[in-house]
């Protein structure tokens, strides 16, 4: 399995030590540009030109050292659509198996669903803390789930996260909470937060 950069550099190599001794003598190593214009047609550098998941069988590829490697490709992209790399995984021709560009593809949606998720954190996290009040995000189950550093200094406390609401905020606030759950909109409510210091 090859990880490459949205150049066709390859950053990374894992996998079986003999296939990886053996991909070595051809140049597939890290460092190595295996772009289209590197290195010709090879499943790195056609996924990146294409921007699509790529096959290369055998002898479809430009440099003869790799006519016994099938290479199966796909690029990844950022939470913006531009590719960021490539992930590649390569085998004998004679083991070619048609599920291996599927296998490569559900690998690069997860990278990229993590990706995702990852960024929505940091945005989520950044617009919490922007804001100067206190912020709790609670889940279905009166789970803390997200406090901006305001809601923490509030609180008295830096350890918010999965405490349940009656344990920061106390049974007479339930009401409140659960009022905020089922969607009725509540304005200007003022609550009783008991402190270990109060």
């Amino acid at each position: 399995v090859i990880l490459a950069d949205e150049d066709g550099v390859i950053i990374e190599i894992s996998g079986n030590k003999d296939v990886a001794e053996a991909v070595q003598r051809g140049n597939f190593i890290p460092g190595a540009d295996w772009s289209e214009k590197g290195a010709g047609t090879n499943a790195v550098g056609t996924a990146l030109i294409l921007d699509q998941p790529v096959q290369v069988f055998s002898y479809e590829h430009y440099c003869i050292s790799s006519h016994k490697w099938t290479c199966s490709a796909a690029p990844i992209h950022d939470t913006n659509g531009r590719i960021i790399g490539v992930l590649n995984m390569s085998g004998s021709y004679e083991k070619v198996h048609l599920h291996t560009l599927g296998m490569v593809v559900a690998a690069v949606n997860a990278i990229e669903n993590l990706l995702k998720v990852q960024h929505e954190l940091r945005y989520r996290t950044t617009i919490m803390e922007s804001i100067s009040d206190g912020l709790v995000a609670i889940d279905c189950n009166m789970n803390i789930k997200q406090f901006n550093q305001a809601a923490a200094k509030l609180l008295k406390s830096s350890n918010l996260k999965n405490k349940q609401v009656e344990e920061i905020f106390g049974k007479r606030n339930l009401a409140l909470f659960v009022n905020a759950l089922k969607g009725r909109k509540i304005t200007d409510q003022e609550i009783d937060i008991p402190t270990k210091a109060g």
